[in-house]
């Protein structure tokens, strides 16, 4: 069933996510997090020599709005689909080559099953309650081969009032996120930190919300200041600051969130 820009497959689902619909209202390609992210998993891909002048099968899971998908489109000849069960951030999405879908990835659709050279979850599995069930079923949709993608945030220690207003259950440190893959058949060949200059703000934002911050202050208003920049003006010094550190470290010891690449078993 189609209706406005995606394909209903499932019903939306209560298997543990939680996502704020109030971070959507901040999210377009942009914002200097969202370009960071991006210039991040480029640099992966690269340096993995992924292929992306071919025309690969790309199943984005956790797309929102596709502004991630669409990124992707942009700078590939791949058809990225989407995924999510967000019906809030669905009706935002952008059109894109790929397909958009509603639908419960638990469900294991045997017509998307190894269906995907490529599989994407990029700041997913902090939304995630029990994230094993999820991410084994994620990894059913990519082909013998195939190369999974994951992104979250790093460092436990600066969980705050902002990441239980978006909807996060955990931060990540290296040896956790790898552990989520034990016995899953991906062998995990690869865990980055980006965003080392952004640790400052990560800080002050902790600060904030864990002790300067009123607790009535509702989840909408802690969103919006601890993930939109206070002016267009902001935003581009943050894009500047992207520029220099990207052109510097290409592997930051530390950063504000994590980057993994895994290679499903034959």
């Amino acid at each position: 069933m189609l209706t406005n820009n995606y394909d209903v497959i499932s019903a939306p689902s209560a298997m543990g996510v939680s996502m704020s619909d109030d971070w959507y209202a901040h999210v377009d390609d942009t914002h200097f997090w969202m370009r960071w992210r991006f210039r991040a998993c480029m640099s992966l891909l690269r340096e993995l020599k992924i292929p992306i002048h071919k025309p690969l099968t790309v199943l984005d899971v956790g797309c929102g709005d596709r502004t991630f998908s669409n990124q992707l489109e942009k700078k590939t000849r791949w058809v990225v689909d989407g995924t999510d069960l967000n019906i809030n951030a669905l009706e935002k999405a952008k059109w894109g080559k790929g397909k958009t879908y509603c639908y419960d990835i638990v469900e294991e659709n045997k017509r998307f099953i190894e269906r995907y050279s490529l599989l994407f979850l990029f700041d997913v599995l902090e939304h995630i309650e029990n994230p094993r069930p999820f991410l084994q079923s994620a990894i059913r949709h990519l082909k013998p081969g195939g190369y999974v993608f994951v992104n979250v945030p790093a460092y436990p220690r600066f969980f705050s009032r902002y990441d239980a207003a978006a909807g996060h259950h955990r931060r990540y440190g290296k040896s956790t996120l790898a552990g989520e893959f034990s016995g899953t058949g991906v062998h995990v060949s690869c865990m980055r930190y980006w965003g080392f200059s952004l640790m400052p703000a990560l800080i002050g934002r902790y600060l904030l919300f864990s002790v300067g911050s009123p607790s009535r202050w509702p989840d909408s208003k802690i969103i919006a200041r601890g993930f939109q920049p206070p002016s267009a003006l902001m935003n581009m010094l943050f894009v500047a600051l992207m520029e220099i550190e990207t052109r510097l470290l290409k592997k930051p010891a530390a950063g504000t969130s994590i980057l993994l690449s895994g290679k499903k078993q034959n």
